[in-house]
């Protein structure tokens, strides 16, 4: 049974999720030797240089698709390998801290960065690391370093990512006027189809719905993504205008494809913004059975009270919370 619904979303997972501290997926650094053939040079590459290599690229096929455990395995033997490769030693501090272990790979990062304290990637994993130990203001102040960096290079639509995270920490420890900053940065340095549907969201989870709604409307056709109808239909339903959000929540989820990892998000909040409509607008009864499922995942959602949920109007938690609690 649904008891409560979180109201601030964890920030090591905002921080994981919109830092765009990926891990590098090439091992460019690794030392070639030199031998004569002939009278003439030639690289070559020994057999540890490729043993290091095989190690580092399967360690980073097993990290982007989260088999951490497997990752941090190669990592370790490669970074055994080559001790002084700052490349892999990133990379491990950035694996080991997703799994958990903090303490080793603050110490990893804070040796990085003691070679090359503005590397802004460095920043960014640092970022993360003190994200992880709770220590949110410290992990802002490492992304404003990072995005000042990106932002003098030239390099804007990294520092629009970096301006988001910053945003998105800033709301999630409930600094809206700066979330707020933030993520207008972002969406003028990169007026692209994510970030203004990030920003959407972000107006709809302050609760400033007329400007979210008028935002989505002045933004065509860049607003045109499975995020940004979403972001609309939940303001429309907080003005309660339900028809032209369920409209909407339509357009949402015919694009869920561009969002699949919103697609449970989408079609919950379809769902129930469905049952708030005059009976004549329902389904037919050929489709019951597809809405006894959405009914489902919509428990299932309430149930592991999802990060996601920060970003919806109340009204629409309150939905949530009725569809999701069992009859008595």
């Amino acid at each position: 049974m649904l008891n409560t619904l979180s109201t601030r979303v964890p920030l090591a997972v905002l921080l994981a999720l919109l830092t765009s501290c990926a891990i590098p997926r090439d091992n460019t650094t690794f030392s070639l030797s030199r031998r004569g053939v002939g009278g003439e040079e030639e690289l070559f590459a020994s057999s540890k240089d490729l043993r290091v290599a095989g190690l580092v690229s399967e360690g980073l096929s097993f990290a982007n698709n989260g088999r951490l455990f497997n990752a941090e395995g190669r990592l370790r033997q490669a970074y055994y390998l080559e001790p002084t490769n700052d490349r892999i030693a990133f990379n491990l501090a950035v694996v080991i801290n997703q799994s958990g272990e903090i303490a080793e790979a603050l110490s990893m990062m804070e040796g990085l960065l003691a070679k090359e304290p503005r590397n802004p990637h460095y920043l960014q994993a640092m970022a993360d690391i003190l994200e992880s130990q709770g220590r949110h203001e410290a992990a802002k102040l490492k992304l404003k370093d990072a995005f000042s960096i990106f932002r003098l290079a030239g390099n804007s639509a990294r520092a629009a990512l970096v301006a988001r995270s910053i945003s998105n920490v800033a709301f999630g420890a409930g600094h809206e006027q700066e979330a707020l900053c933030y993520s207008y940065e972002a969406l003028s340095l990169s007026p692209t189809p994510p970030q203004v549907s990030a920003h959407a969201r972000l107006l709809v989870g302050l609760n400033l719905f007329d400007q979210a709604i008028e935002f989505i409307q002045t933004h065509k056709p860049t607003a045109s993504e499975a995020a940004a109808f979403h972001a609309l239909a939940m303001a429309l339903f907080a003005k309660g205008d339900v028809k032209a959000a369920l409209e909407a929540a339509d357009n949402a989820v015919g694009r869920i494809a561009q969002a699949p990892e919103l697609s449970q998000e989408i079609n919950t909040a379809w769902w129930l913004i469905k049952r708030n409509v005059p009976d004549d607008t329902l389904v037919s009864d050929d489709a019951d059975e597809r809405m006894v499922e959405l009914q489902e995942g919509a428990t299932q959602f309430a149930e592991r009270q999802p990060y996601e949920l920060v970003m919806w109007p109340a009204a629409l938690r309150r939905e949530l919370v009725s569809a999701a609690t069992p009859s008595s």
